[in-house]
């Protein structure tokens, strides 16, 4: 599946401000990066990216407006159902272990890098 430039770039950027000693990406350096207005948008992004790409990384922002502080009342939330082990698919497994493409292993950040910058080469 080919990943789009802008997704390149962006998952680049979150790449080059992935801080070593904690494994976690300022998501504040890389709004300022890509000159995005809201850091919010940044971990949105972020968020889905890892969640397409299956990557187990934290971030955090070192800096930037903080989050909305409207009211502390907490909104109750709907419970949501959770498959139990008998109820899992055909094959045993449950679909979080395993990628569309069939393959159970989590994606490494720097193979990830590793792909990104190939596909910009065309190698």
């Amino acid at each position: 599946m080919p990943v789009e430039f802008s997704e390149d770039r962006f998952l680049a950027a979150c790449l080059k401000h992935l801080d070593p000693s904690c494994g976690k990406v300022d998501l504040a350096a890389v709004a300022a990066a890509l000159d995005y207005g809201n850091v919010k948008s940044v971990a949105n992004r972020f968020n889905s990216l890892k969640k397409k790409h299956r990557i187990r990384v934290d971030s955090f922002r070192s800096s930037g407006p903080s989050p909305n502080k409207g009211s502390t009342k907490r909104r109750q939330t709907s419970k949501v159902a959770v498959k139990s082990e008998d109820q899992e698919d055909d094959t045993g497994t449950s679909e979080e272990e395993t990628k569309p493409d069939g393959s159970k292993e989590d994606t490494n950040p720097e193979e990830l890098l590793e792909q990104i910058l190939k596909e910009e080469k065309g190698v």
